[in-house]
């Protein structure tokens, strides 16, 4: 009894240690390029392509045309990339995959931190590729982190929903980067802290993966080989997560679930490009006040959707998964009814709403593909929801990063 005890409070550490590293690694890394506001603020004031101001004092337009160049392409290399990075976790698993995104995330910022040199003295745009390394290792940081939730079968609802609002509120790093620079912390000593941080937070979750490697193959356990004739009528043979991908995807629960999404992410990124669009627009037709901090205090609402995980939780144990995709909808018609009143508190409420809107959705997108075809096929069908809801993106404007 004493032995199994043993046992039992020896593999409750080691999970609590990979959830632990799992989460910091999703917060700290995962979506940090969507923070682009207060970045974009930064490179402008270190003279980041201010070299491209030819007869005209910087900030000009050519600078800020190639700041905005490296953003659109890393933030859609995260997109069309979302299909192999779930596919390799899926193959090769999270650890093999920890390695990939520690490669690219620290590599590309230790490209940040010297890219600017390197660019006056050579003309190549190191920053173009090191922000799009650094886009691409965050992408398959969350995909990796898709595994972690089938580890604790008890609670996997609650991982999945942190995992997708840390994702969410990742967009926040570069505004506590801003801070730090504002309080006079230099440019370089930032980047190269990050990329102590983030050699530290990925060698943890890495070595967390190799210690739970017997826990992690257990989780996986799927059987997507034939069924005996014998065993062929057995529910476990005719569901879906014992199914080949291409099997899956052809499903009407595959079809509903991308459809959603296809939807409702675009539409959440249209708030996120509209909302300040929004604001000045009705600070000049009724004379507000302070638009300016009205705008600042939505940035820093919007990145706390994981206070929402509660009643995420709640919503998907009293209305189950279908029940919850309707919450979502609900308050998503509720931030736009929000968004279209022309008071400054109706927008700060709207804010409110849809952080808990997105937090949300994402938690229930990937709550439900967990669920519904289990954790072989999860980070593909998480990448192929992304790329669908990413070409629907891409037809509307405007569309801009979490400010």
């Amino acid at each position: 009894m004493w032995l199994q005890d043993s046992e039992a409070a020896a593999k409750f550490r080691q999970r609590g240690f990979l959830l632990v590293a799992d989460l910091a690694s999703v917060f700290l890394f995962s979506g940090i390029i969507f923070g682009w506001a207060p970045l974009s603020a930064m490179l402008v004031d270190e003279g980041f392509y201010s070299h491209q101001c030819v007869g005209e004092p910087a900030p000009c337009d050519a600078q800020a045309n190639s700041l905005n160049l490296a953003f659109t392409i890393g933030s859609t290399a995260v997109s069309f990339l979302s299909i192999p990075a779930g596919m390799l976790v899926d193959k090769f698993g999270p650890a093999v995959g920890t390695v990939v995104a520690a490669v690219l995330e620290i590599s590309g910022l230790i490209g940040i931190a010297v890219c600017e040199d390197v660019n006056r003295e050579t003309g190549f745009d190191l920053f173009l590729v090191s922000f799009t390394m650094i886009s691409v290792g965050g992408a398959f940081t969350m995909f990796n982190a898709y595994s972690a939730p089938f580890l604790f079968k008890s609670s996997m609802n609650v991982v999945i929903e942190l995992t997708a609002c840390l994702f969410d509120g990742s967009c926040i790093i570069f505004t506590f980067f801003k801070m730090a620079y504002d309080a006079g912390v230099p440019f370089s000593t930032l980047w190269w802290f990050f990329v102590g941080l983030a050699g530290g937070v990925y060698a943890l979750l890495i070595l967390a993966w190799i210690v739970n490697a017997k826990e992690l193959k257990e989780s996986r356990a799927v059987d997507n080989t034939p069924p005996a004739e014998e065993e062929a009528k057995s529910p476990h043979a005719d569901s879906l997560p014992s199914k080949p991908l291409l099997e899956q995807v052809r499903t009407l629960e595959f079809v509903a679930v991308c459809l959603y999404a296809a939807i409702q992410v675009p539409r959440s990124n249209l708030y996120l490009g509209s909302v300040d669009l929004t604001n000045r627009e009705y600070a000049l037709l009724y004379d507000w006040p302070d638009v300016d901090r009205v705008i600042s205090i939505i940035g820093l609402i919007i990145p706390l959707g994981f206070a929402a995980v509660p009643f995420i939780e709640a919503s998907i144990h009293y209305l189950d998964l279908i029940g919850t995709f309707l919450v979502c909808s609900a308050l998503g018609l509720l931030y736009n009814f929000l968004q279209l009143v022309p008071a400054q508190s109706a927008q700060l409420l709207g804010a409110v709403v849809f952080a808990a809107f997105r937090a949300f959705l994402f938690s229930i997108l990937a709550a439900f593909n967990g669920a519904t075809f289990g954790p072989t096929s999860m980070g593909s069908i998480m990448g192929l929801c992304m790329f669908v809801s990413s070409i629907v993106n891409l037809g509307q404007a405007p569309n801009a990063p979490c400010r």
